[in-house]
């Protein structure tokens, strides 16, 4: 019984962490791997959007404004926006940002290092990972968070807006300094919406490809099991 018991809370924490790990990389290799951001100053054409509003900012201005900005909120440097100036308002949010890139940060290496140990000890057979229908935790819960993103995607592929408000409203309850005026934050203008519909793109897909991987696997060899227990049978019957 007590084997039991431990074979399902460590099966859960076993599937929970490789959740975590497998939905914070990308978010955490965003936020350290800026090549991720170059790449979109052109590809979104953001200059030409900067010179629809009159502001001649150039590729090297909008990239260490970039740069500062997050030597800022991940290095603890003195706030910088480059060259672009700010109002205290759109200062205060990128600062509320800060608690969210570190829990983002402290959850992937935590559910990385508890992933690795749970690992090792289910290959040592301490603990049994569950089976249910041939599919264990590590297919089931990720599909789970799956599901929930698809529901998300079908609700942002309708009102991106709505979706976007409702996420501000949980995460930075109480507050709206988050609706940034271009006048006064001009460096909102880098930050447009099909920005962070790529960076939800690329999370996304990162989180798909390798939530499928345990489920293909699993798949392949309860196939297997299946041909070989009917192949058992015809020979017994024969």
């Amino acid at each position: 019984m007590k084997r039991n018991a431990l074979n399902i809370i460590l099966s859960s924490f076993y599937g929970i962490t490789y959740t975590l790990m497998i939905f914070t990389f990308p978010i955490c290799f965003i936020l350290f791997n800026r090549w991720f951001f170059y790449s979109q100053i052109n590809y979104l054409h953001l200059l030409s959007y900067l010179h629809s509003y009159d502001l001649n900012f150039n590729y090297l201005d909008v990239k260490n404004a970039y740069d500062s900005l997050m030597d800022s909120l991940l290095f603890n440097f003195p706030f910088s926006e480059g060259k672009f100036y700010y109002s205290e308002s759109g200062m205060n949010h990128f600062l509320d940002c800060m608690p969210l890139f570190f829990l983002c940060i402290i959850t992937f290496f935590v559910s990385f290092v508890i992933f690795f140990i749970l690992l090792i000890l289910n290959k040592k057979k301490i603990f049994t990972n569950f089976n249910i229908k041939g599919y264990s935790s590590l297919t089931i819960a990720p599909l789970i968070l799956i599901l929930f993103f698809i529901i998300i995607a079908i609700c942002a592929s309708i009102n991106f807006f709505a979706v976007f408000q409702v996420f501000h409203s949980i995460f930075f309850p109480g507050k709206d300094n988050w609706i940034f005026i271009v006048e006064n934050d001009p460096i909102i203008l880098i930050f447009p919406e099909a920005f962070f519909i790529n960076c939800a793109l690329f999370i996304a897909i990162f989180f798909a490809v390798f939530a499928l991987i345990p489920f293909i696997n699993e798949s392949i060899k309860k196939y297997k099991e299946k041909k070989k227990s009917k192949y058992l049978q015809n020979n017994i019957k024969a």
